[in-house]
């Protein structure tokens, strides 16, 4: 994480990979960020819909044992203005409303069908034996080209019930014209429309 966040000019002072969900490394989070802010402000910042206020939750829980103190959503944009968490020391935590990211694609999907790319259930790995010149589809929201090489495993990480569908690589484009939205979903074939424009 580190190496990409300098390929994109970033210079983190430290990395904690943790898990909200399920208060993974919380503790050891909490410990970094008093390390660093030395009774400054702490702001959290990133993308809509990526868990910046269950992050906080958290470390509210973890500090306070109070639970869910900030409206947590799957849906992006939920946090409409910054949140301001005090702390002991009179400094604050602030939750920042979501950057929107044109590339991300929970904004060009319906409520029903953002479930795929925000799972709350554990995602059980799904492998998938494939042969050379055979793609597969990520609902109708990517691919995976094989082009080359010995039939192989590829195990994917996706939610539980986004549907992955293989086929061949040479008439995979046009596959993906006829069926996107019906077949391959999410996105729905309005939603679609909108997306790839």
């Amino acid at each position: 994480m580190t190496e990409r966040a300098h390929e994109e000019g970033l210079r983190p002072v430290d990395v904690v990979l943790t898990s909200a969900q399920n208060k993974q490394a919380i503790k050891e989070l909490i410990e970094k960020i008093e390390q660093y802010r030395k009774g400054r402000d702490v702001y959290v910042v990133g993308v809509t819909n990526v868990g910046k206020s269950t992050l906080i939750n958290a470390i509210i829980q973890e500090i306070t044992g109070d639970k869910d103190i900030i409206t947590t959503s799957r849906f992006p944009g939920t946090t409409l203005d910054k949140i301001e968490i005090p702390l002991v020391d009179g400094s604050h935590i602030y939750d920042t409303p979501g950057i929107i990211h044109r590339h991300q694609m929970a904004h060009y999907l319906s409520a029903k069908n953002l479930k795929y790319v925000s799972p709350k259930k554990e995602i059980k790995p799904k492998t998938y034996q494939l042969n050379p010149e055979q793609t597969l589809f990520l609902g109708g929201l990517g691919r995976f080209d094989f082009v080359s090489g010995n039939k192989q495993g590829f195990t994917a990480y996706f939610d539980n019930e986004l549907q992955l569908h293989r086929t061949k690589l040479a008439g995979a484009g046009e596959f993906y014209e006829k069926h996107v939205g019906s077949l391959l979903t999410p996105p729905s074939k309005k939603k679609w429309q909108i997306f790839r424009s």
